[in-house]
């Protein structure tokens, strides 16, 4: 009896080895097919993992990335936005559950970024709020994120066009909360941004495109710099390759 028992036992703790050694190496799959930006791909796994275990924190946050990250190209933008108001959801539940996820914070700046795109004014200002509060808790939990980052540079670049007039007349009929956005916060976000990820050239391109916005003495020098560290810097995406081909363009431009 005791050596049935002990083989029920080692059986018991086989299966649940190799129950549980799929969805790690799922995950692993996941996070691979990401880095080499197969984004659908990689939903298609993440989403089969999430139905397995919706209330695992990391499912979430992965369909969550992966709902957002993605433009859909050809797709109509009801659809889109269906899409992202998932996402939007996904990284809500997963906040519930673990308050302290830099990661989740990001994704739901991200995802709150998708859904403003075409967006009401009213909603746009309310996301705007929203996205900075949440970039900034990711940087808080984790100074290193590149992405929180660049969203917080596009984030200060947008408000920054606004002149105190127009600041004035937003905060008296959506109230305060888009207070301090400059160019120079912009530079540094999107500068601190390249710093942690110099093989992104997204980085580069908004840094350029952020000296010619602000269009100061210099400016245009500046940008043509940071026009030309995009373009050296090697693809690794389609996404990539069209940012290095509007550097490119603005290069000629610049001369």
């Amino acid at each position: 009896m005791k050596l049935y028992f002990l083989l029920a036992l080692i059986l018991m703790f086989t299966r649940s080895v190799s129950g549980n050694e799929e969805p790690v190496i799922s995950l692993k799959k996941v996070i691979e097919l990401r880095a080499q930006f197969k984004y659908e791909q990689a939903l298609v796994i993440a989403s089969t993992l999430l139905r397995s275990d919706s209330g695992n924190v990391q499912y979430l946050n992965q369909v969550a990335f992966l709902m957002a990250i993605q433009s859909y190209p050809g797709q109509p933008e009801t659809t889109k936005q269906l899409k992202y108001e998932k996402s939007k959801y996904l990284v809500e539940k997963s906040l519930q559950r673990n308050r302290q996820d830099a990661d989740a914070y990001y994704n739901l700046a991200l995802a709150l970024g998708r859904i403003s795109e075409n967006a009401s004014v009213k909603i746009k200002i309310a996301n705007a709020k929203a996205i900075r509060v949440s970039a900034e808790k990711a940087l808080q939990i984790n100074p290193k994120m590149a992405g929180p980052h660049h969203i917080m540079g596009r984030w200060h670049r947008e408000i920054a066009v606004f002149n105190a007039f127009e600041m004035a007349m937003i905060s008296t009929f959506f109230g305060k909360g888009l207070e301090g956005g400059t160019y120079e916060d912009a530079l540094k976000h999107f500068k601190k941004a390249h710093e942690l990820e110099p093989l992104n050239p997204t980085h580069c391109f908004e840094m350029a495109n952020t000296y010619l916005e602000r269009d100061e003495t210099g400016d245009e020098k500046n940008a043509k710099v940071w026009f030309q560290k995009t373009v050296e810097i090697t693809p690794r995406s389609d996404d990539e390759k069209l940012v290095q081909k509007n550097a490119l363009f603005n290069v000629g431009k610049l001369k």
